[in-house]
């Protein structure tokens, strides 16, 4: 039997591919093996040009841990992270913003 044939065609489920996605990809590249095979630098709609100022600054700067912290001082202050209670974060809330973090997501 050659290797072709005992290779499984590997894909997400059909409702989970949608026409209409929000990045440069489609999901059925960025949700299966071929993304983390291959992988191309990923670009959300609107970030760069909502952020178009930060990104441009941070592209100028060459040391590693500047760049780091600079961009932590500004998702700080853009997102007034450290004033949980005005971005929408109580006690009260069912949903505990404190464990959603975007340094999480960032880095997996």
């Amino acid at each position: 039997m050659s290797e072709n044939k005992n290779k499984r065609n590997i894909s997400l489920p059909g409702n989970a591919k949608i026409s209409i996605n929000h990045y440069n990809l489609p999901a059925s590249i960025l949700g299966g093996l071929t993304y983390n095979s291959y992988p191309v630098p990923l670009l959300l709609d609107g970030v760069n040009e909502l952020h178009k100022n930060l990104f441009d600054f941070l592209t100028s700067i060459s040391d590693f841990h500047e760049r780091r912290s600079l961009f932590y001082e500004y998702m700080q202050a853009h997102f007034q992270l450290s004033n949980l209670s005005q971005m929408g974060y109580s006690e009260d809330s069912s949903v505990n913003r404190i464990k959603i973090n975007y340094k999480r997501i960032i880095f997996g």
